[in-house]
């Protein structure tokens, strides 16, 4: 790394070589905030912070040296290139256009003082005044700008009124001041409303977007700044408070409010910790104001690290930015694709500057922004969107995706605005996918028993949601990547109307045709239908696969690397022939069975069992005993299913349990393993179970009977034993076992019933 040099520096100072410890008059440069960048964010509690801290920094230190009364604020990182006429601020433009329209503010209070002293006639006031002015002007706006040159321009004539003679003469033969109002960029004052309307006028005909010292590669940036300092309006008089108006703030977009915001709350946080004293003129307030904004620039130190190339310089900015509470990683990612697309793109700046801000607008509005899109949100969408764009396995969803990308898009030679405009778009196919799914971040289990009760989810809908039930998210993930390579087969920019058609087919169909497409997807109703209705299958038949691997797993170790398989073979650069990914060995199946064997109410969770349970309720056997999908009328709303409940069979209160447990010779210590077993559980809404609390089961089963369940083989099983529970001819039968046995074939025959 090529550092230059770090070095403390004060707002005046920044834009300077950190090589030389003394900087002379002149050897400063604008700085360039480049195109990657994002705009100004400071709040206004940011803002108010900033003097706070400093302001309570210098009362600490009234009588110290003047080295003790400088107060560090951060640091920054810049480029200084040589043959630039500028310097690139890489890091901290938030704190540096902070001091920038601090600057501004000075500005406009000494416009105004400077021409109360030539109408007073206070020719020393005027000298202080103008070289305050002077040093404002030079460090706000750029030397070649139309306005500078007409400030410094008209500073020669102000120059000489601070001679008393050439004030007299003046006074003499001026009674309007036309002149110095002139040089000062100000209008005649006839009556309010129409001075603060040419007040504006004035600045609006004399700046625009290159008149700054700071400027930014998006000529949009630049014309926001712009417009906001020109509506900014400040006045007083010998019988008015000292007064900022920000003119016509209701048509300013959020970039350009923030601008106004950081300005109107830095100049009240001024006048709040200099409050104007009883019977001050306003004048001598106004000039105690500016002397303080003043000794402000002077004394905020930052710590300007320099480098010579941009690269160096934007490690600098990543390693500095690392933090939890600096820059959010989603701007830090979207400033990756923006350096990489500005340094590769081989376009004029107009129609790079015009690309950055259709997709900043796109990352900001569509994306990340969304009112759909909270913090969980925005996570996952990161997560997914990299890996498929990066085609890493390795991620994990609390990884840091900047490397993986930086890596992606380091490799590129060149990367044209079709390319930067497709990954963004998968950016925003992946939130679509998460909104159309409406895939849930709070009560996700209870979310994903209403659609697994749903007959007319589909298996894309089941898994996802059982997957997130589970906090499977690395698993989801190789299904995303599949969607999203299904995506690009039948749209190869990733147009956004085409993939949120097809989604909704994965969403709304479990079998699609081809009339289907023609009848409900007008979007995608002219692209090969063979091939959507083939993606549409594999999609649904591997959605299948994983929801059956990840029941059948313990942990997430086993669908993730079928997971992990799905990613290798379809992401961004694959050459994948869509095959269907399986993973599934007998060895599963006996560990989950050895789970079930073992799985205790009290102990282990209870959203796998009573997902198989809602399952089970929509199937049963045919005549040559294989199980079939057979929907029962099932009374079971969407608000009962989020709510079902795992009941005992035999209740641990009832009145029946000790005859039930003598008659099947199960001695006291081991009754409760028995109570708890899977072979004791039934599923039953919450409301119904309430109503069933401790009875007989004999008693219960009317209860099943209002559920819908009295026509299933599982209570045709719990009615026979129940009437027959007290029977002395059971004495020997452990019916607890037999059931259990029972439940658990019926769970493995639905998962292998479960076709690929």
């Amino acid at each position: 790394m090529e550092l230059n040099g770090a070095i403390l520096r004060n707002f005046y100072n920044v834009g300077t070589l950190v090589t030389k410890e003394v900087v002379n008059a002149g050897e400063f440069f604008s700085l360039k905030v480049p195109h990657y960048q994002r705009p100004y964010k400071w709040t206004k509690s940011h803002v108010e912070q900033l003097v706070s801290d400093w302001n309570d920094h210098k009362n600490h230190h009234l009588d110290e040296t003047d080295r003790k009364k400088e107060y560090f604020a951060g640091s920054i990182v810049t480029v200084a290139s040589e043959g630039d006429s500028f310097h690139s601020l890489i890091d901290g433009q938030q704190r540096y256009t902070t001091l920038f329209l601090a600057n501004f503010i000075n500005f406009s209070l000494l416009r105004l003082l400077i021409l109360s002293a030539v109408q007073s006639k206070r020719c020393s006031n005027v000298l202080k005044h103008n070289n305050e002015f002077e040093k404002c002007i030079n460090f706000l706006f750029n030397k070649e700008s139309e306005v500078y040159i007409k400030l410094i321009d008209g500073l020669k004539f102000l120059r000489k009124l601070e001679d008393e003679d050439e004030m007299a003469s003046y006074h003499e033969n001026n009674e309007g001041f036309e002149q110095v109002l002139e040089c000062l960029i100000l209008p005649q004052y006839f009556e309010e409303k129409t001075y603060r309307e040419q007040y504006a006028e004035l600045l609006e005909e004399n700046l625009n977007q290159n008149s700054f010292n700071l400027f930014y590669d998006r000529s949009s940036f630049n014309q926001s700044l712009c417009k906001v300092i020109s509506r900014c309006f400040w006045n007083f008089s010998e019988r008015s408070e000292l007064l900022f108006i920000n003119q016509n703030s209701t048509d300013l977009n959020d970039n350009e409010r923030v601008y106004a915001d950081a300005i109107e709350s830095m100049f009240n946080k001024f006048k709040e910790i200099n409050p104007i004293k009883n019977s001050e003129d306003i004048t001598k307030y106004t000039i105690r104001i500016q002397k303080e904004i003043t000794n402000f620039l002077d004394t905020v130190n930052l710590c300007v690290i320099q480098t010579a190339n941009t690269d160096d310089a934007y490690i600098l900015f990543e390693v500095m930015n690392d933090r939890a509470l600096a820059l959010d990683d989603l701007d830090l990612i979207k400033n990756q694709f923006f350096k990489t697309y500005v340094t590769k793109a081989g376009k004029d700046d107009k129609q790079v500057d015009d690309m950055v801000q259709k997709l900043d607008d796109q990352w900001i509005n569509s994306i990340f922004h969304h009112q759909k899109m909270g913090e969980s949100y925005k996570k996952l969408v990161t997560y997914y969107a990299t890996v498929y764009i990066t085609g890493d396995s390795s991620l994990k969803q609390n990884d840091k995706f900047r490397t993986s990308l930086a890596n992606y898009l380091n490799k590129k030679d060149s990367y044209s605005k079709v390319e930067i405009q497709r990954d963004f778009n998968i950016f925003q196919i992946v939130f679509e996918i998460l909104t159309l799914l409406q895939l849930p971040l709070q009560r996700r289990d209870a979310k994903s028993l209403v659609i697994e009760n749903n007959q007319n989810s589909t298996s894309f809908q089941k898994v996802i949601y059982f997957l997130n039930a589970v906090k499977q998210e690395g698993v989801i993930s190789g299904l995303i990547n599949l969607v999203l390579r299904s995506i690009e087969e039948i749209s190869l920019n990733f147009e956004i109307v085409i993939a949120r058609e097809f989604i909704k087919t994965l969403i709304d169909k479990e079998v699609l045709v081809s009339n289907d497409i023609n009848n409900n997807y007008p979007k995608i109703r002219n692209i090969n239908n063979e091939n959507i209705l083939e993606l549409h299958q594999l999609i649904q038949s591997q959605s299948k696969q994983l929801w059956k691997e990840s029941m059948l797993a313990r942990n997430a170790d086993a669908p993730r690397k079928l997971s992990t398989q799905l990613i290798d073979d379809n992401h961004l650069n694959s050459n994948s022939n869509y095959k269907l990914k399986v993973k599934l060995s007998e060895h599963e199946i006996v560990s989950f069975e050895s789970w079930l064997k073992d799985w205790n109410y009290d102990k282990d969770s209870k959203f796998k069992i009573k997902s198989l349970f809602l399952r089970l309720l929509h199937h049963s056997y045919n005549s040559d005993k294989q199980l079939v999908i057979k929907p029962i009328a099932l009374r079971l709303s969407d608000e009962e299913a989020e709510k079902v409940e795992l009941d005992h069979l035999i209740a641990t209160k009832s009145s029946e349990k000790e005859t039930i447990f003598r008659l099947a010779n199960i001695p006291n210590d081991e009754q409760e393993i028995y109570l708890n077993s899977i072979g004791n559980m039934m599923i039953l809404t919450k409301r119904l179970n309430i109503i069933k609390s401790d009875n007989n089961l004999v008693d219960s089963l009317p209860n099943y009977g209002d559920a819908g369940l009295n026509q299933h083989f599982l209570f045709k099983e719990i009615e026979s034993f129940a009437e027959n529970s007290n029977k002395e001819e059971i004495e020997n039968m452990n019916y607890f076992i037999e059931r259990k046995n029972d439940v658990i074939t019926h769970f493995v025959n639905l998962i292998v019933l479960v076709q690929t």
